[in-house]
């Protein structure tokens, strides 16, 4: 099965068009340059979402080295896909915008002229434009779409034009995206590497493997560069790149959730399987279609993958958006043949025509969302002074407690398990763990970059503690190990409302722990804890995928396990587990349920204490039996002092 079409039914775009064709695409492109005109930042916010945004500036501001100090899910340039007005990062987040935008433009403009017909180019535009311009929200402003278009518009063109010239933009721009954000640029990747494969099933003489070497050296250059101006010095590139891996690993097992009101999945898998299923019916027929199916393959899945492990309306418009405007892809070599572009024309429709049925707008919101966005860039200056405005009153609204500033002053804060919010909008010496945000911490190894910062002495003097954990889960079992490091190295000195004020210790409450058992039980059995002896119990759980549940994790997504939890008090509790750092160990002895009982457990230990543990598997994923150890720490050193010098209420 090959890849390629037939020889010369893929050729250059024909040297001459009509007046009136030349007239008909050029309105067709300056209609997508007015409704797609991106908006260049937004207001700031408080909460889970906005807090991770406002953290992606904060670093760049602070100066914050990715691989060391920061591990997120977005990478030195996210800021540019999540812009908010904070220094003069949003100055770069404009000039980077507007430059992809410049580079999305001129490569559709291109794939435009090379579409015949007239029915054809206003559906290629229609298409293209569904990333760009909004459906029933503003998908175009992580511009997640727009990336992948453009890298795929230039390898489409070079393919096409059988230019290797006109992949050099979509190397820049898909090193330009991992550093962005990792899955986006694994979704460019993927494509680059098919179109060098390609190239090189096309013609492997060494004149074609030397350029596809200086295309990679290009690559690879702009990451470096791009990393050495935005991220940090050359050797934090690696760990970063390390870091960044396991957190997309760890995504699809471990933030599965389902939301009954939102039905748009099946829409994402049809269009995936469709684009699957076409890529091979396209190369069994040496269709001039199958190189554009081909290079769709990759960041279709991702898309796929990304609206269907957080299925929820918000997650999915962000991909879907991309996903239709690729189908726009086909239509420039279907186009030559009437054959061929007749069918697929009706069938790139039909799928705008879904979007537009599932997310409805308004023919106002198209047309005027672009104009507004350009004139705000033309009064950028007043346009910035306006959002900051708005986000300083945001901010006065966020103080923390005076007592709490005057005990902090000008030390290192940390916050924890999110709201970094708090760290802008007070002004704080904002020095985070890596993962900044706890639910983000999904393996051994993102949790123990969490571990080093709190045990080192790059360890924040403060953490503004909040007792929170997303879907279901429990603060102490999410990032495990570094939560036992925080408790371990940090006591309550002060508390209003739902927020902990903790302080860091001149020594740690314990040192090290002793194994005291070791068994395996099935899912559903109860486990009973040791007993503390004045200590601490922590327990090690070794959970591990079937085949059918790695099988689901790579093609769909899993729910994680859930952990029962039984209470001395007669009270039990069921919490969703970050399984994988459950390996690691957890706090088995005291889990405590809310806010009073984490106060408590903060000022003696003794708080939530637990009677036993079992585990359950809702979706049958996982191997039916769990490998236990348990361990015990020594007695626990007495908390310091709170902010008066008396117990904290």
């Amino acid at each position: 099965m090959s890849l390629e079409p037939e020889a010369g039914a893929v050729a250059a775009p024909d040297a001459k068009f009509s007046k009136p064709a030349i007239a008909w695409r050029a309105l067709l492109l300056a209609g997508l340059v007015v409704v797609t005109v991106p908006p260049w930042f937004s207001q700031i916010d408080v909460g889970l979402d906005p807090s991770w945004i406002i953290g992606l500036h904060l670093a760049g501001i602070k100066g914050l080295v990715f691989g060391r100090d920061v591990a997120f899910t977005y990478g030195p340039l996210g800021f540019a896909l999540q812009p908010k007005s904070l220094g003069t990062l949003d100055l770069h987040a404009t000039a980077i915008r507007l430059t992809l935008h410049l580079c999305w433009w001129t490569s559709a403009a291109a794939l435009l002229f090379r579409t015949r017909g007239y029915a054809t180019p206003l559906v290629f535009v229609a298409a293209t434009a569904v990333c760009g311009a909004g459906l029933d929200m503003e998908p175009n402003f992580a511009l997640n779409g727009v990336v992948i278009l453009s890298v795929l518009n230039f390898l489409l063109l070079a393919e096409l034009d059988r230019k290797p010239a006109w992949a050099v933009p979509g190397a820049i721009l898909a090193a330009a995206a991992l550093l962005a954000k990792f899955n986006l640029g694994v979704a460019c990747a993927g494509s680059l590497g098919v179109w060098s494969l390609m190239r090189l099933a096309r013609d492997p003489s060494r004149r074609v493997v030397g350029r596809l070497a200086l295309l990679g050296l290009a690559y690879v250059g702009t990451v470096v560069g791009l990393f050495l101006i935005y991220g940090g010095p050359i050797s934090a590139l690696w760990p970063f790149l390390k870091a960044s891996k396991e957190i997309a690993a760890g995504y699809g097992t471990q933030m599965a959730i389902d939301d009954p009101a939102s039905t748009g999945l099946w829409t994402a898998v049809a269009l995936f399987a469709a684009t699957a299923a076409g890529l091979v019916v396209a190369a069994a027929a040496r269709s001039p279609m199958a190189p554009a199916l081909a290079l769709m393959i990759a960041p279709m899945f991702i898309l796929y993958k990304g609206a269907a492990v957080r299925h929820d309306l918000g997650h999915y418009l962000i991909s879907w958006p991309g996903m239709v405007s690729m189908t726009a892809l086909v239509l420039p070599a279907a186009s030559r043949a009437l054959r061929t572009r007749i069918p697929a024309t009706v069938a790139v429709a039909g799928v705008v025509g879904l979007s537009l049925w599932y997310a409805p707008t308004s023919l106002e919101k198209i047309t005027t969302r672009g104009p507004s966005n350009l004139a705000a860039l033309w009064r950028l200056d007043e346009f910035r002074a306006a959002a900051r405005a708005r986000d300083g009153r945001l901010k006065a609204e966020q103080a923390l407690p005076p007592r709490f500033l005057e005990r902090i002053g000008a030390a290192t804060v940390d916050v924890y398990p999110w709201e970094i919010s708090l760290a802008w909008s007070n002004d704080l010496n904002w020095r985070p763990r890596p993962v900044f945000q706890s639910y983000s911490t999904y393996t051994p190894a993102l949790d123990m970059m969490g571990v080093r910062h709190y045990r080192g002495p790059r360890a924040p003097r403060f953490v503004i503690y909040s007792h929170v954990a997303i879907d279901m889960g429990v603060p102490c079992a999410v990032d495990s190990r570094t939560w036992i490091e925080l408790y371990r190295w940090y006591d309550l000195v002060d508390a209003e409302g739902d927020k902990l004020l903790l302080e860091r210790r001149a020594t740690p409450k314990w040192s090290g722990a002793r194994p005291i058992d070791r068994t395996t039980v099935d899912f559903a059995r109860t486990y009973a804890i040791p007993p503390a002896a004045g200590g601490l119990v922590f327990l090690k759980a070794d959970l591990e995928l079937s085949l059918w549940g790695r099988i689901k994790a790579l093609l769909y997504k899993v729910d994680p396990p859930l952990i029962r939890v039984e209470y001395k008090n007669g009270g039990a509790a069921t919490y969703r587990m970050v399984w994988r750092n459950a390996v690691g160990g957890f706090v088995a002895s005291n889990m405590p349920y809310d806010l009073d009982a984490a106060i408590q457990m903060f000022r003696g230990g003794s708080a939530a204490e637990v009677a036993g543990v079992s585990f359950d598997d809702p979706n049958g994923c996982f191997k039916p039996r769990v490998e236990l150890q348990a361990l015990q720490s020594g007695p626990l050193a007495e908390p310091i002092a709170s902010a008066d010098g008396t117990t904290v209420r």
